[in-house]
């Protein structure tokens, strides 16, 4: 087996030119992310790549279309190629469009993340550590305040955390059940997708269009962002949260695949993107990348990774490993072996 990773770490091409950020602090525990729920979690992931078909295998990369690919790992029997040339993870064996929607619109196959984003307990912890943070370091790099769209903006954790530094906002979803979730915390969302007859009228006024870990579910993320890039003014930004390799995570998938529910995990992650392959995808989608920020659960999700497989559900010397998780991952961030990165666009 080769793996790809060392040539693409850091700074790559347009990416040696943008400011850059490493690095966000979470709690685990606050989030209800124990060991207990690392296990429950790989059984239901595991459950529920069970039910699926494929659809058929992708021959080439997704992103620069080259045929030269390795496999990097099988995680519940469906298999992840790595391309030779940018460095791309993707899903091989892929299901049907109907069933990916599927996936993030109810019913028995449900993504397990449904339960997590309809609790009304964890929303505020969730604005408060995962979305407020991410508001607030666009909200710094753009300035301009106008109209926040979120594309797949699920319960409204960002768009809430937006409307509360003064942006208009907007969501589109076409989650019924998070979105009447959303539309209770006061946030205006349209119940649709996105798609080339309807995308100039949802996008053309937006100043800001975030996805959020939506291009990583997308069989085709490059003609996702060139619908939008065709659709919106000159000087719009593109706010995209997206999966990175490598990094620490995509490792902990590679040598615990029977453990894996985040990351790199079927059927719900068809990519994991390098910094090479991300900037393909944007020139293609003529987007100009100003800003990165690298930051990852690296640390702790490999401890608790690590334990789960041994079926260790309390220790406290686990405990005391997850306490400097924190120090740790910010080492691995300014390594370059984080597993997410969001990055700001302007067209």
């Amino acid at each position: 087996m080769r793996l790809i990773g060392r040539d693409n770490k850091l700074n790559y091409g347009a990416f040696k030119e943008i400011n850059r950020k490493y690095s966000k602090d979470i709690n685990m525990q606050n989030l209800n992310r124990d060991l207990t729920w690392k296990i429950k979690s790989a059984e239901k992931h595991r459950e529920l790549a069970l039910n699926y078909g494929r659809k058929g295998c992708i021959e080439k990369c997704p992103i620069c279309n080259r045929s030269n690919h390795v496999k990097f790992v099988t995680i519940y029997g469906f298999d992840y190629e790595q391309c030779l040339n940018c460095g791309h993870i993707y899903l091989r064996d892929i299901i049907s469009n109907k069933e990916i929607k599927q996936l993030y619109q109810g019913g028995q196959n449900k993504n397990l993340q449904h339960t997590v984003y309809l609790s009304e307990e964890l929303f505020e912890k969730r604005v408060e550590q995962i979305a407020s943070p991410k508001v607030e370091w666009v909200s710094s790099e753009v300035k301009k305040k106008g109209l926040w769209i979120d594309i797949g903006c699920g319960t409204g954790e960002i768009l809430f955390a937006a409307q509360g530094l003064g942006y208009k906002v907007l969501g589109i979803d076409a989650d019924t059940e998070e979105i009447e979730f959303a539309r209770c915390k006061g946030i205006n969302i349209i119940c649709d997708y996105v798609s080339d007859s309807n995308a100039h009228n949802y996008l053309v006024n937006g100043n800001i269009i975030s996805l959020f870990n939506i291009l990583e579910h997308l069989e085709n993320p490059v003609s996702m962002l060139e619908n939008i890039s065709a659709n919106i003014m000159e000087g719009t930004y593109i706010v995209m949260e997206i999966p990175r390799h490598p990094s620490i995570s995509s490792f902990s998938n590679l040598i615990f695949n029977e453990m894996a529910c985040r990351h790199i995990y079927p059927p719900d992650h068809i990519h994991i993107f390098t910094e090479k392959s991300a900037e393909i995808m944007l020139k293609k989608a003529k987007l100009k990348p100003i800003n990165v920020w690298t930051f990852g659960q690296d640390i702790s999700d490999f401890i608790m990774t690590a334990s789960a497989s041994k079926n260790i559900t309390k220790s406290s010397f686990i405990d005391d490993l997850m306490s400097v998780a924190p120090v740790l991952q910010k080492r691995v961030d300014e390594l370059g072996f984080s597993d997410t990165m969001i990055i700001i666009c302007k067209k």
